[in-house]
């Protein structure tokens, strides 16, 4: 069984995870040169600003459909999964839809209320804002169909669609229209259009157009209990900017926000991870099936993430005042904090999977929302005292205490660890390299020097590249 998994899980690493490097690659290499070329600080903070302020629209029109296909979808045959495909899609419509057009009848009093202002130019891109996330509608639908369905071929196709169009438009709008902060508007608007006629080609073949009292009642439930993780995800993305905007200013805002640039190319690289293992880890947790392949799997990705930990402590630095002209050289220490994000993110991935695999994806829910409302208020207290920086490490602390409580109740329902001293020694070797890079200030040839050192050293102690066999060989 293992093998023939393997051979699957080879191609669907490689696929899924293709399309982050050339996402990040482009986007360090061209996106982010041209962006803070033409845009200052305070343009990136307005923009953030305004895209949390639509965020409604994105969160609660989700309404739990990662829950339901993931607790439904591989117990249909294909005329139920066609019908619960299609009611899913017709709720978040609607839902969706009546959001955004709640939301965009309250624009001048949210922003006013927000920004303490009345400024014509804010509602017109706060109203892009909502037309851009509307026509994301579909996409969780459809990107966990296909991490279900295991289609990362058509996953890693939809991923270059969007980079390519977010490319094009964004260069257009800058060179040949002269735009300003309305590029990154319409290129997201842009990119989400041009994404979603794809998703729709590719989700229509699975659809049967009836409507099931049975799956819009299963839906709702789904959609209730999930509420609590929606407005948590809500909370922490609104009142992170909110609160940043409020006490330090759009500029610090802007600052945060380019720094969570680099966080999404770390995101990119746990979701490959993610998308390639759920499948066999639900396969596997629900049936009562050997995990030890699924052990080796994330004790090589803790490798990997160590190898990623030492590059990103030693020349962020370097890279970030070279792409941005040196104007968010103050995104540094932000980045680095970032990427202990990743780490709880990763560390998290099989609990959540051995809990969906349970059907306990309220789980899930309640323990996302209660620590975030703990770490609302420590965000609250730590801005105001501390800046952004601050900001920074309550969010992963935050998100840490989540993982947290998901691995106590995982482990008392029988879960058993999934390479946890690899994951300690990699968050050790990043930790020790930043305070080397902090204290000590190499120069860069020793900063070469020590990443081909450690990292040789990290080769040996995970057994790559060998190992990586065994994501490829679950």
């Amino acid at each position: 069984m293992f093998s023939k998994l393997g051979a699957i899980l080879k191609s669907d690493f490689f696929l899924y995870l293709s399309p982050s490097i050339v996402k990040a690659g482009v986007s360090l290499l061209i996106l982010v040169p041209i962006t803070t070329y033409f845009l200052e600080p305070e343009d990136f903070g307005l923009f953030a600003l305004l895209i949390a302020l639509a965020m409604p629209i994105k969160v609660f029109a989700s309404a739990g459909s990662r829950w339901v296909i993931g607790g439904n979808y591989v117990n249909c045959d294909d005329a139920e999964r066609g019908r619960l495909l299609f009611n899913i899609i017709l709720f978040e419509f609607i839902l969706r839809t009546t959001l955004a057009v709640i939301l965009a009848f309250a624009a001048q009093p949210i922003l006013t209320l927000v920004m303490s202002v009345e400024n014509k130019q804010y509602i017109e891109l706060f109203l892009l804002s909502l037309l851009a996330l509307w026509f994301n509608s579909i996409w969780p639908v459809v990107s966990y169909l296909m991490t279900v369905q295991r289609k990362p071929g058509y996953y890693a196709f939809l991923s270059m669609v969007q980079l390519v169009a977010s490319v094009i438009t964004t260069v257009t709008c800058f060179w040949f229209f002269e735009m300003g902060i309305e590029t990154l508007f319409y290129a997201l608007i842009v990119t989400n259009v041009t994404s979603l006629i794809f998703e729709f080609v590719y989700v229509y073949q699975f659809l049967d157009f009836t409507i099931s009292k049975k799956w819009m009642k299963e839906i709702f439930r789904v959609a209730m209990h999930s509420a609590p993780n929606s407005l948590a995800e809500m909370i922490s993305t609104m009142s992170e900017r909110i609160i940043i905007q409020t006490f330090v200013g759009l500029a610090a805002l802007g600052i945060y926000s380019h720094s969570q640039q680099y966080q999404s190319i770390f995101k990119m690289a746990n979701g490959a991870m993610s998308n390639t293992m759920t499948p066999t880890a639900l396969q596997v947790y629900s049936k009562g099936l050997n995990h030890t392949p699924i052990i080796k799997a994330f004790e090589s990705w803790y490798g990997v993430l160590a190898c990623l930990g030492v590059f990103l402590a030693l020349f962020t630095d370097n890279i970030i005042n070279l792409l941005t002209h040196g104007k968010f050289v103050d995104a540094i220490p932000l980045v680095l904090i970032w990427y202990l994000l990743s780490y709880t993110v990763s560390h998290g991935i099989p609990y959540a999977q051995f809990l969906m695999a349970q059907k306990k994806s309220y789980v899930l829910m309640y323990t996302q929302f209660i620590p975030t409302i703990f770490g609302l208020v420590l965000l609250i207290i730590a801005v105001h005292y501390s800046g952004i920086i601050a900001a920074a490490i309550s969010v992963v602390f935050t998100n840490a205490l989540i993982q947290f409580s998901r691995y106590i109740i995982a482990k008392r329902m029988g879960y058993k660890p999934v390479g946890e001293k690899a994951f300690m020694y990699s968050v050790f070797i990043y930790s020790l390299i930043v305070i080397f890079e902090l204290f000590v200030k190499p120069s860069l040839a020793v900063e070469v020097l020590s990443f081909i050192l450690v990292t040789l050293i990290i080769f040996k102690y995970y057994k790559l590249p060998n190992s990586m066999s065994a994501i490829k060989s679950t």
